[in-house]
């Protein structure tokens, strides 16, 4: 974040605010001089950290179906 044009310099901070079995949601809080590079900061925080649980925590997020094609292929190939 201390490359990121939009970030001011002033805040920067991550909480954990909720915790459960099975997830935990995390608040972060990021400064920009405006409205619109705050947006553009928050996005960027929020893919990089994606990225980066993907990359350090792999199979850490859930994985859900949608729609019903899964277990039909499943149920097809299990004879």
């Amino acid at each position: 974040m201390k490359n990121d044009p939009n970030w001011d310099g002033r805040v920067q901070n991550i909480q954990v605010t909720d915790s459960k079995q099975w997830y935990k949601e995390i608040r972060v809080l990021v400064s920009s001089e405006d409205s619109s590079k705050n947006w553009d900061l928050r996005v960027s925080v929020r893919e990089k950290l994606i990225d980066f649980i993907n990359e350090n925590y792999p199979g850490s997020f859930a994985r859900i179906s949608t729609t019903g094609e899964e277990k039909q292929r499943h149920t097809a190939t299990d004879g």
